[in-house]
């Protein structure tokens, strides 16, 4: 269960409001006997400013955690909504992974068995919600297109795809049918505006 409050500058309303509710939820737990792992309750501020408001809010006189690093379905939220964390994450294990795909496919050399692995596998991890945390950060972008850019330089070796050194990918892009990372979220985003503007998207 999440619960969210607006906080504008040091208004005591607010936080007494959000207080309120987490009693009257967890007296909600209590009288339908469900019982709240309070250790595992985490309160976020999620401010740009240098000093936000903080507050102690308590369930059954223990004080929350307070965290600058929240994880829900998947997508690590910041205090500030940078998503730097998110990035670096999703960066690390879509590597991790395609490390292990080069481990078990050494014996590999078909172009289109690859693509099939890296789009299901690794980049599948890396376009996961990227609506909610993609800011078209330019240093974002580059950790993410860095990750396919190591694929696209595996398969160009593994299947003997002549490149230029230290040139880009795009005869690799195109012999795959791939596109920049950046691209297909750009497409993403459009496709999501069409169909909110259009009422094809569930409330």
């Amino acid at each position: 269960m999440q619960k969210f409050t607006n906080q504008l500058g040091t208004s005591p309303n607010d936080i007494n409001l959000l207080q309120s509710d987490l009693a009257s939820f967890n007296e909600w737990c209590i009288s339908n006997s469900l019982s709240l792992n309070i250790d595992k309750c985490q309160i976020v501020t999620y401010s740009k400013k240098h000093n936000p408001l903080h507050f102690n809010y308590h369930i059954c006189d223990i004080t929350l955690h307070r965290s600058s690093l929240f994880k829900d379905l998947g997508i690590l939220f910041d205090s500030k909504l940078l998503f730097n964390a998110h990035v670096s994450a999703i960066k690390n294990k879509a590597l991790a992974v395609f490390a292990m795909i080069k481990r078990n496919c050494s014996d590999f050399h078909d172009p289109l068995t690859f693509k099939r692995l890296y789009t299901s596998l690794v980049r599948s991890l890396l376009e996961y919600a990227s609506l909610i945390w993609d800011h078209n950060n330019v240093g974002h972008n580059d950790q993410l297109e860095k990750v396919q850019n190591e694929a696209l330089r595996f398969i160009g070796h593994k299947c003997n795809v002549q490149r230029t050194p230290h040139s880009g990918y795009g005869n690799i892009l195109k012999l795959l049918n791939l596109e920049p990372l950046n691209v297909r979220r750009h497409l993403s985003y459009n496709t999501y505006l069409t169909d909110l503007l259009n009422n094809k998207i569930d409330d």
